[in-house]
This record gives C-alpha cells, structure tokens and sequence, in this order.
C-alpha cells in the first residue's frame, strides 16, 4: 500500500513538472514566434500572455493584440485571442476569437463581429494538416458596406505536396437586415483544389507566404430562393496573381439574380451592362429568356465572353 502511494505521488510530481516545463517551452516559443514576426517587419505585440489549464490543458489567452502586416498595411486588433491545447497532444489546437475585432487596410476600417467564431487546427511537426473554422454569425461592417453570414463552416485540407481543398459553406450571406434575410435566405458553396507555390505551416506569417498557383474551382454558388449563380472551371495563376483560363457560369432565374447582386453592391456596374446583355443572348439561342449557362475565357485577369470582354478580376494573392 505505502509503495502504491509513493508510484501515485511520484507520477504526480512528474506530471507536474512535465506540465510547468511543457508551459515554460510554450512561452519561449511564443516569444520566438512574435519575435520572428517583427524581424520580418511585422508590428506583433500584446499586453500580456497567461498559460493555464493544469493538469491536463494548455491554455494561452493573449490579451490587447495588434498584428500589421508591413507589405499589405493590414492591421488587426482584438481585446483577446485564446489558443487552447492538450498537455498531451499539442499538435491539435483550438482557436477562439472575441465578439468584435477590427481589419484596417489604407481604404477602409471593418469591423467584425460575431457569435461563436471558434476554430480548429491539426499540426504535424510545423506543417499544417487541417483547420477548420465555425460560426453561428459573423459580420463585416465597413462604413459603406455591412456583409452578415450565418452557419458558417470552412475547412483547409492538405491533400499531397503544396495543393490544399479549400471549403465553404454559409447558410446565408446577405448585405440584407437580419429580419429580411430570414425571410429570404441565401447560401453560400465554395468548393476548390489550390495548388500553392510552398506549403502553409506555422511560420507561414513570417513570409514569404504561400502564393495559389493553380485553382481547380468545382463549385462557387449563391443560391436565394429559386435564384442561383454557378460557377466552375480551371485557372492558371501567374507570378502576378493573373488568372489565366476557362469558367463555365450558370444561373437559374438569371435576371432577378443579377438584379439582386446589382442592388447589393455585390456586382460591379461595369459588369452588369455585359452580363446582362449576355443573358439576353443565351436566352435567345437556348430559348429561355431567364437561363445563363455560358463559357468564360480568362486572359491575365481578363473575363471575356467570345470576343466581348466582360472586365478584369483582381489579382488573386494572399496579402
């Protein structure tokens, strides 16, 4: 019995030590990491970082953060950010964000707010397996704009060499009121295969960031009701970010769909005239005045239709 209590209080203390030594690397590797950021020319600062969860959890919650990206001058603030991981396991983190958190780029300020937004973070070694990443809602408020999604999920799989499944869903996404777009909800589908220039790992912050080489788009869609907009196709990306390829584009209801984008910002007046004037000519071919189902080309970032080009995409580049 005294020899059962004595293996009990010995497995104790080592634990213990285990847990304070396994908290003081944390630290240290925070510290590295930050550090790394502002040798990178990041601005990475914080007012404070506690490590809790004895016995069996690693709790980091940093306080007052502000995170500059020096080429994008992309800033984000947040009062907290908490990473939570097992004493145990410490290669699957869980990420969990405070309600309101301003992005400032040189255009705009937005502000994000949100219910539940909470993520999910799979590790070996350095390199990045799986992350995904929830939220009952999350909003975009610009002094122009204001974007609200609800019953959000988005996942990065890795799946061989630098090419990443790139997932999301959104039950609604609206620049609507939260009343209207309960009566008339409309989701959001993206779907794609990216092929990147280097793997995404932890360190992916301090640059040179992965860059997207190649895109295998299956499906991005925007449904409202009995509206749709499809999208698929392959691109090629240059070291500029120019797409370069074929889209097929469909739309169900495609007037009133274009209308609705219109009228929401969501679509650029440049574009609206030729989109327009494109569905009047597939209606009249196919017979449906009301059905867009057409083949885009893209040159360098251009979008054009046969010999008539539609506008420009921008370059597809992560800041």
């Amino acid at each position: 019995m005294k020899r059962l209590l004595f293996v009990t209080i010995l497995a104790g203390l080592a634990w213990t030590g285990h847990w304070f030594w396994s908290a003081h690397s944390l630290r240290q590797q925070t510290d590295g990491w930050f550090a790394a950021l502002r040798s990178a020319g990041w601005t990475a600062q914080y007012d404070d970082v506690s490590i809790l969860g004895f016995p069996n959890r690693l709790d980091q919650t940093f306080t007052d953060i502000t995170l500059t990206a020096p080429e994008a001058a992309l800033t984000w603030q947040a009062p907290f950010l908490q990473v939570f991981r097992l004493s145990y396991n410490p290669s699957h983190l869980i990420l969990i964000w405070p309600e309101d958190q301003t992005l400032t780029t040189p255009a705009a300020t937005t502000t994000i707010t949100d219910k539940g937004l909470r993520a999910s973070l799979i590790l070996d070694g350095g390199e990045i397996l799986r992350s995904n990443l929830e939220a009952a809602a999350l909003t975009f408020t610009t002094a122009e704009n204001t974007l609200a999604l609800t019953g959000l999920t988005a996942a990065l799989t890795h799946i061989d060499g630098p090419s990443y499944r790139l997932a999301l869903n959104a039950e609604d996404a609206s620049r609507q009121s939260d009343e209207q777009a309960a009566q008339d909800p409309g989701g959001v589908v993206f779907d794609a295969t990216v092929t990147f220039d280097r793997l995404f790992t932890t360190t992916t912050l301090n640059g040179p960031r992965p860059q997207p080489q190649q895109i295998a788009l299956r499906l991005a869609e925007y449904r409202r009701g009995d509206q749709s907009l499809k999208l698929s196709g392959d691109l090629t990306l240059d070291d500029m970010g120019r797409a370069s390829g074929t889209l097929s584009l469909q739309a169900t209801r495609g007037r009133d769909m274009l209308a609705l984008l219109h009228d929401q910002g969501a679509l650029p007046l440049a574009l609206f005239d030729p989109l327009e004037q494109a569905l009047t000519l597939s209606g009249n071919m196919n017979g449906s005045a009301d059905t867009l189902d057409l083949t885009l080309k893209v040159y360098r970032g251009t979008v054009s239709l046969g010999l008539i080009p539609l506008g420009q995409l921008p370059p597809l580049r992560l800041p």
